[in-house]
């Protein structure tokens, strides 16, 4: 998969993204490169290993087909269906190696991979789960992760 800057600066409709670099960060993730970040959002920190949309969903799709699931008559089915739906939203996304479908629209989403919540000196407990972050929603970054 092949980006360059000038495809970062400019998505298909002409307009700027909010920050060029941090366009093409994602865009290299959707290419499957994956590269811990740490992310700023409004007083917020937020760190964890960018990953593809695919990815994502695939991992989101293995964890609802092995959730547990109370108040369902048949959880074993309600887990198949929920891990189902995650696949149908993974095959938005291209495979590795794939190059996107011409005037895909840009990302507009950034996915990670045991990301963790920092807030004030305080780190919110968990277990490094999988989040899913608007792209313009993101004050400041720097590549690597923070303990």
């Amino acid at each position: 998969m092949r980006h360059s800057v000038k495809d970062a600066q400019q998505d298909q409709t002409g307009q700027q993204p909010r920050d060029a670099y941090l366009n093409a960060l994602v865009k290299f993730a959707e290419g499957n490169l994956e590269l811990g970040m740490t992310l700023f959002i409004r007083g917020t920190v937020i760190t964890g290993t960018m990953i593809s949309g695919r990815k994502y969903f695939e991992e989101l799709s293995r964890q609802m087909r092995s959730a547990s699931i109370q108040g369902s008559s048949d959880p074993a089915d309600l887990q198949d269906v929920l891990g189902r739906a995650m696949m149908d939203f993974a095959d938005m996304y291209p495979r590795a190696g794939e190059e996107p479908e011409p005037g895909r629209p840009p990302p507009k989403f950034l996915h990670l991979r045991n990301a963790r919540i920092f807030q004030a000196a305080n780190h919110l407990p968990s277990n490094g789960q999988l989040m899913r972050l608007r792209l313009d929603a993101v004050d400041g970054y720097f590549m690597g992760n923070i303990e």
